[in-house]
């Protein structure tokens, strides 16, 4: 019985259902005709045809798989970097209105320590021109004495009259001035712990915003964790996971910067204070 050559497929040719038909019919016609010998090489080329198309359907649908992952991939990148975007226009309008916040706060810290100036200077005037009684007493003896003829017992009383006027105005100024610096010390604490609860509040707003970033940045990775299992291509692999873009914000770091030098409150100014002190020490305590 005549055996007819096998011609085989090239590999690189993907096979047709037609050519699986005309192999296994050449197949059924050899089992009929008893050349087994063509039968069993026929039916092993056929197995092997079937597992090569298997194989290049296996990878085709790998690669159809990759290419739509890599799209999805590529599509979610963009929607990461529009939240990174969002999130820092959002710091950055936070910080504003943060800023608006503390400089609102230093212009009412200023006003109130202006008002401690003034209050503290109202005082002292009053302290300059209000009669001491004691030495009102000693003052009227002396004027009596005088106009008695007794200038000598007129001028010691009125040495005492200057000293003890002297000795009540200075109590009384330093009296003002030691409230004063505690009226101050009670007030910057304030000032400054108001200052620092705005900071604070920024600070934990920042916080949320990034916080929420990274949520949605976990969230966008686990949606294409989703996408990569339902293409057959596993669990999403470390390298493959999309990382926060590095964009560039400048301006919201200066603002921030900025804003944390602005939350530290300084000093009250002294200069009026001084002056105020050396005005409680000044000739005006000398009565004429």
């Amino acid at each position: 019985m005549k055996t007819t050559k096998i011609n085989k497929t090239s590999k690189n040719k993907p096979t047709t259902p037609d050519d699986l038909a005309a192999l296994k019919k050449e197949l059924k016609n050899a089992i009929q005709q008893c050349d087994f010998a063509r039968a069993k090489q026929l039916d092993a080329h056929i197995k092997s045809l079937q597992r090569q198309n298997s194989d290049t359907e296996f990878e085709k649908k790998k690669m159809t798989s990759k290419l739509k992952f890599n799209i999805t991939r590529e599509s979610i990148g963009k929607e990461i970097i529009q939240c990174q975007m969002k999130a820092n226009q959002e710091e950055t309008r936070t910080i504003n209105e943060f800023q608006k916040r503390m400089l609102k706060l230093k212009e009412d810290h200023q006003r109130e320590n202006q008002l401690l100036d003034e209050k503290l200077a109202i005082e002292l005037e009053k302290a300059y021109t209000r009669p001491v009684p004691e030495a009102e007493s000693i003052k009227t003896y002396a004027q009596k004495q005088a106009t008695l003829g007794n200038f000598n017992v007129a001028e010691q009383a009125m040495e005492e009259y200057k000293e003890i006027h002297t000795k009540s105005i200075q109590q009384r100024t330093d009296d003002l001035i030691i409230k004063f610096h505690q009226d101050q010390m009670v007030v910057t604490a304030r000032q400054e712990a108001q200052l620092a609860n705005c900071n604070d509040k920024l600070q934990n707003a920042l916080k949320s915003i990034r916080d929420n970033l990274a949520l949605e940045i976990s969230r966008k990775n686990g949606e294409l964790n989703s996408v990569s299992l339902r293409f057959g291509l596993g669990p999403l692999r470390e390298e493959s996971m999309i990382r926060p873009v590095q964009i560039n914000n400048e301006n919201s770091d200066v603002m921030q910067s900025s804003l944390i030098s602005t939350a530290k409150s300084p000093k009250p100014k002294t200069t009026g204070r001084l002056s105020m002190l050396a005005t409680a020490k000044s000739p005006r305590m000398t009565p004429k």
